[in-house]
């Protein structure tokens, strides 16, 4: 049985009224370790844009557990990028959206929910034991 989805009025402001068909995706998540802006989060964990589609997809599929709540990034209907809010609360999914302007912080215990965060790319675990720049040899340690 699909869980029932709440599409709160700042959601569907700047989206949609109803959420399109699923797109399958395989999200990742990051869990925040301390309270944290959008800002903040998209330099910091670069977390790819998220669709309609996908959260579509991950709303009616259980890739969400009900235990947490969740931020993800999402164009709106005018290409702006927005913060998108889902909880799981008395039966259903509440997703709402917010501006990445806004200065609140999203607490540390929340996950983000995304494609592929480009700042894993940056870390040193996804380079090889040996590298060598310019003649200079460097080992990982």
């Amino acid at each position: 049985m699909k869980p029932e989805i709440y599409l709160y009025d700042s959601f569907k402001e700047w989206f949609v009224d109803e959420l399109p068909k699923p797109k399958k995706v395989d999200l990742k998540f990051k869990t925040l370790e301390r309270d944290i802006t959008d800002k903040e989060i998209l330099t910091d964990l670069q977390p790819t844009k998220t669709t309609l589609e996908e959260l579509s997809y991950a709303l009616n599929n259980n890739l969400f557990d009900k235990s947490c709540c969740y931020v993800g990034y999402i164009k709106d209907k005018s290409g702006v990028l927005r913060s998108v809010d889902v909880g799981w609360v008395a039966g259903g999914w509440n997703v709402l959206a917010y501006s990445v302007e806004n200065p609140s912080e999203w607490g540390g215990w929340r996950q983000v929910f995304s494609p592929e965060f480009l700042s894993d790319a940056l870390t040193t675990k996804n380079l090889p034991n040996e590298l060598i720049i310019n003649g200079i040899k460097y080992i990982k340690k």
